[in-house]
């Protein structure tokens, strides 16, 4: 049974920890206000420029949009969940995951698939939906090249395949260091044609690849606190690089080259 002195610093724990909580709380709610009142601000002019969209479209021959305005039968449907890579934010997460699934369920039948951005989303829907791409790195440096390439991305996925998926191929092997072999397994899990699959794979260039490979093994590197062995860093090189989807010859010549300079 606890005594006296230990249920006081009990006590003065529990109370350190409620004031550090209800502080995160007041900060939460301060930056919450901000976020609000910017976005009430921006309301006029988001109407405004709608008014105007609406107005020259209007004006608009009913081609003039090309690919993106012609009318076509709904089979495919590609929902874009923007949630927060953190927590402390009320309802918004929840609330955005929970419409995700009630739009979801409105295209019964059909292909739904799912492009996150945000980890919060993608931790969840990617356990119940086919979530296509998750660039919660979005919010790392949110500038208008990064937010483009994301809308790129969307509009190449709507327009055509091919175009999809080597966009695709090129954010995940910028951003997530991706192999080859990783890329075109997760483009095939995408239900892509083996033709657009095989000229995809046609396109990467050998020592474009190399030279990332040996880019996320110096960081992985980096990353090791005490390095083993020559053996052991090699093995745990080769292991790190084939999960990144790279093929065990450049694996392996990259990480002997790595380990070497490093002896």
């Amino acid at each position: 049974m606890a005594n006296l002195k230990e249920i006081r610093n009990r006590i003065t724990s529990v109370q350190s920890t409620m004031q550090i909580t209800s502080a995160m709380k007041m900060v939460s709610a301060a930056k919450l206000k901000k976020a609000q009142d910017a976005i009430t601000a921006m309301r006029p002019y988001a109407e405004k420029l709608t008014e105007l969209l609406q107005s020259v479209s209007a004006t608009l021959d009913g081609d003039a949009g090309g690919q993106y305005t012609s009318q076509r039968e709904v089979n495919k449907v590609l929902i874009v969940a923007v949630t927060s890579n953190r927590g402390l934010c009320g309802a918004f997460n929840t609330n955005v995951i929970r419409q995700v699934k009630v739009v979801a369920d409105g295209y019964a039948g059909k292909q739904v698939d799912v492009f996150a951005i945000g980890k919060k989303g993608n931790d969840v829907l990617r356990k119940t939906h086919n979530v296509i791409a998750n660039r919660s790195d979005v919010f790392d440096t949110l500038t208008f090249e990064n937010v483009a390439e994301v809308a790129n991305l969307l509009t190449d996925k709507f327009v055509d395949d091919m175009r999809f998926a080597k966009a695709f191929a090129n954010d995940k092997s910028k951003f997530a260091g991706w192999g080859p072999d990783k890329i075109i397994f997760s483009l095939r899990s995408k239900r892509v044609s083996a033709e657009v699959l095989r000229e995809v794979k046609e396109s990467f260039d050998s020592d474009a690849t190399k030279l990332q490979l040996r880019k996320i093994m110096e960081q992985k590197l980096r990353g090791i606190g005490s390095v083993p062995e020559s053996d052991k860093l090699l093995a745990k090189l080769v292991r790190f690089g084939l999960s990144r989807g790279y093929n065990y010859g450049d694996v392996y010549d990259v990480a002997k080259q790595i380990v070497k300079f490093k002896e």
